[in-house]
């Protein structure tokens, strides 16, 4: 898969997340309500904020720059592979220390 365009009344969750792991990028237009903003919340996780667009105009025309400019693509593709496999997002040892704080604050 070249990219992941994802849907704007209930964008993706889990497969955010997916899309990511498979170093796929994600293009999403930030909505209004949570379930509208979860791909934006992965996006920024990750690194990607650029890949996050705030109205429907804007996610045509990227999706149309992705698919058509191979150099910006290309960069896109680049960036993805020198960061998002050690991003913390993935890391983890890091959500398990940060679960194990939240837990025992809870007692």
């Amino acid at each position: 898969m070249d990219v992941f365009l994802d849907t704007f009344r209930c964008c993706a969750h889990t497969l955010a997340y997916d899309s990511w792991v498979s170093l796929t990028p994600l293009l999403t237009k930030r909505g209004a309500t949570f379930a509208q903003r979860v791909a934006a919340s992965v996006n920024y996780a990750v690194g990607f904020d650029e890949l996050t667009v705030e109205s429907t105009d804007r996610y045509v025309e990227m999706a149309i720059e992705l698919s058509t400019n191979r150099e910006y693509y290309k960069s896109v593709r680049e960036k993805i592979y020198d960061t998002v496999p050690t991003c913390n997002y993935f890391n983890s040892d890091i959500f398990f220390d940060n679960f194990l704080k939240i837990v025992s604050a809870a007692k």
